[in-house]
């Protein structure tokens, strides 16, 4: 009697299978990916429900004009599988480095500091990311001291190199990436500081 159920069970298995592939594939549109009609940089500059705001262009920027020896810190973002230069990526369920600098930095000048000690020569910020992890607690403490400390920081110290961004539209996350170089002396305000 099961070798009578066998076929059918495997069949159903496999048409289950098969279903359940078809509409994962278009589900995050991964069907030129897959077919080969689209290139994985194609793929990976595009938003999809299940990867909002790409970096992907950035971290071509970075692999493609950064010095070798640099060290990026990547702010609201953790993705960094394809960035070929050093990296500290923390995820929204880490405790930032920059939460403790920015917690024993009185000013700027340790902030930068800071970042000098830990070789950080770049910072690749999603803003979008960034805004949302700022609840947490974990990208900064909730203080507005620490806040201040980093947004003159930003405003002194970080000169953006690099912008992509993509309104958001139907079936289209937005995306506001930037990478940015970490100056060695503090300078006038930044027009366009990290938030």
């Amino acid at each position: 009697a099961l070798k009578g159920w066998l076929k059918p069970g495997l069949a159903f298995i496999f048409v289950s299978n098969a279903v359940f592939l078809a509409s994962w594939v278009k589900m995050y549109g991964a069907s030129g990916a897959v077919l080969g009609t689209q290139t994985r940089a194609e793929y990976l500059e595009a938003a999809h429900s299940s990867y909002p705001h790409p970096p992907y262009r950035a971290i071509e920027f970075i692999n493609e004009h950064l010095p070798a020896d640099a060290r990026v810190l990547f702010l609201g973002e953790a993705r960094g599988y394809y960035c070929r230069r050093d990296r500290i990526c923390p995820t929204s369920f880490d405790r930032y480095p920059l939460h403790g600098w920015v917690a024993r930095s009185p000013d700027t000048a340790r902030l930068r500091g800071f970042f000098r000690e830990s070789r950080i020569s770049h910072v690749l910020l999603d803003r979008i990311g960034f805004q949302a992890w700022l609840g947490t607690g974990n990208a900064l403490p909730n203080d507005e001291r620490s806040r201040q400390v980093y947004l003159d920081f930003a405003a002194e110290y970080l000169r953006p190199i690099f912008h992509d961004k993509a309104e958001a539209g139907p079936g289209v996350f937005a995306s506001d990436t930037t990478v940015y170089e970490v100056a060695d002396r503090a300078a006038a305000r930044n027009k366009n500081p990290a938030p």
